[in-house]
């Protein structure tokens, strides 16, 4: 298993698309697989990306315009010129050129190292491309257009389900297996209900997993398959734990993944190769993408609260960097989040507003990676980050959606005896109003108070630290870091057993170490602080 695991990481889709920006049409190459390039003659020219379930355009060329359309959650675009040639990949390492020195944004690596995923834009000189979005090519610029989602008029809660299950049957019309994730969240019944409802249409087989965690949610779970008589296939969350390192230090999974990634996702790539090679040629299915939950309507008031609410709290990216020796500002957050709300204005209604916000700082970037890895390695679906069913959500009416009454009432149409169940979500939190002595006190700007809380009276952090397997391969690894940023992320990280710093989530300071290290030994790069 261990060598077909090895496969399975080394069969990631890398690309790479680059052209002469005065003569694109011409020039354009690509570097990858699952592409189609279609010339019009003198009138321009598409390139087309082929995924497992569904096709994307990249490209569109005509005599007056260059257009870039970026992708949904399901894999980023990175962007960038160097003299007249512009480049496009799904992969950043790739990117890089050999010997050069690569400019990063000190305060979105503390920021990721803490564990807030909102702003994924780490390097200067390329552009990550904001997701579901349509860009002009400009004097070698990708210039920003407009958002491909849309507001749409008087929608409707069947409007959202209706499409919803098209898309499900463009999966699972094949007839093909269902390998279907079941925990006791609403996104894993939902998934329950909608599989339930392609197999009387197509016939399709379910075998039914479930993550061991707690008694709790596998009694719900158990309880669940046992009342439409599925057997419940259950595998403990350690059980691969053992295998995780094998994917972690794998270089053409730093390669790919890099430079930063959510945690879980080698222990779910370890749990899901297991069941394709109990399952076979299966469709897993079972994942969420949260955009759809109607979530933090009651923390946010107004647009002013959305970097409160989903950025990072700036005295934790201080004593990150200066643990690291790094000197932060807090301009890249303002940005990030001015240009969302900016970009956010198509939406008319105040709750599409957070929520276009929402997915593009949680979902997209966040959740998002493990989209990208779970595409990519086995094919999952992810019908909820089809465009048109995201733009039909975002603008619902708020009753319709808060507190994820959407997939409540979908249950309800397909399944409705599921609601007998309980639900067991660590998303309930997300649904909870800021106390009033919480919205006085930042009224009145006594914000001084939780800085000082946060910087001097922080949790002790080392139940955050690394697996003895981890450190073990650490301190075998005689590599001298030739960036001042990565020496020092390696002298944290051999800090972490006997002085743990706070805010510092050790395993993303491992995955940044790994790429960089790697970025230095492959490419000759010099990662400087800027």
């Amino acid at each position: 298993m261990t060598d077909k695991l090895d496969h399975l990481i080394e069969s990631y889709a890398s690309w790479t698309i680059s052209f002469d920006k005065n003569m694109p049409i011409d020039t354009i190459s690509i570097v990858g697989v699952g592409f189609n390039i279609v010339n019009r003659a003198n009138s321009g020219a598409t390139v087309d990306l082929f995924l497992a379930d569904c096709e994307h355009r990249i490209i569109d060329i005509s005599p007056d315009r260059f257009l870039i359309y970026s992708s949904n959650a399901r894999f980023p675009i990175y962007f960038r010129t160097i003299d007249n040639i512009v480049m496009l990949s799904n992969v950043v390492y790739n990117l890089f050129s050999e010997g050069e020195m690569v400019s990063i944004d000190p305060f979105v690596l503390c920021q990721q190292l803490s564990g807030n995923y909102s702003n994924d834009n780490f390097f200067s000189q390329i552009q990550l491309l904001e997701y579901n979005s349509k860009y002009a090519l400009d004097s070698g610029n990708a210039c920003y257009i407009c958002s491909t989602l849309k507001f749409i008029e008087n929608v409707s809660t069947e409007d959202c389900i209706a499409q919803l299950l098209l898309e499900c049957e463009s999966t699972f019309s094949s007839g093909k297996n269902i390998s279907l994730l079941l925990s006791g969240g609403y996104d894993s019944r939902l998934n329950l209900a909608i599989s339930l409802e392609m197999v009387k249409k197509y016939g399709n087989n379910i075998t039914l997993w479930h993550e061991y965690k707690n008694e709790e949610e596998f009694a719900l779970s158990k309880n669940i398959a046992d009342s439409i008589g599925i057997r419940l296939n259950v595998k403990d969350r350690d059980a691969f734990s053992g295998s995780v390192n094998q994917v972690i230090f794998n270089a053409s999974y730093i390669r790919n993944s890099g430079p930063i990634y959510r945690t879980n996702i080698p222990r779910w790539i370890n749990y899901l190769h297991y069941i394709k090679m109990t399952d076979g040629d299966s469709i897993i299915f079972g994942h969420g993408a949260e955009g759809h939950k109607g979530k933090y309507y009651n923390q946010i008031d107004s647009l002013e609260d959305v970097a409160k609410t989903f950025g990072v709290n700036t005295v934790v990216v201080e004593c990150i960097g200066k643990a690291l020796g790094l000197a932060v500002s807090n301009d890249s957050q303002i940005f990030f989040f001015d240009k969302l709300k900016k970009h956010s204005r198509f939406f008319t209604n105040f709750t599409g507003k957070v929520d276009f916000i929402h997915y593009h700082s949680y979902v997209a970037n966040g959740y998002g990676r493990r989209s990208h890895a779970m595409s990519q390695y086995f094919n999952i679906p992810f019908p909820f980050l089809n465009g048109i069913f995201l733009s039909l959500v975002f603008s619902l009416p708020k009753k319709h959606k808060e507190g994820f009454q959407l997939v409540v009432d979908t249950i309800r149409k397909l399944h409705p005896e599921f609601l007998d169940f309980p639900f067991v979500s660590a998303n309930i939190k997300s649904l909870k109003a800021n106390s009033l002595r919480k919205k006085v006190l930042h009224s009145l700007g006594l914000k001084w108070l939780r800085k000082i809380k946060t910087k001097y009276f922080y949790k002790n952090n080392i139940g955050n630290n690394l697996p003895t397997s981890q450190i073990t391969v650490l301190n075998e690894c005689n590599y001298l870091p030739k960036s001042e940023i990565t020496l020092a992320l390696k002298k944290v990280l051999n800090m972490c057993e006997s002085s743990p710093l706070p805010y510092i989530r050790y395993e993303h300071a491992l995955q940044l170490y790994l790429f960089f290290k790697l970025c230095e030994e492959e490419k000759n790069v010099i990662f400087v602080s800027k």
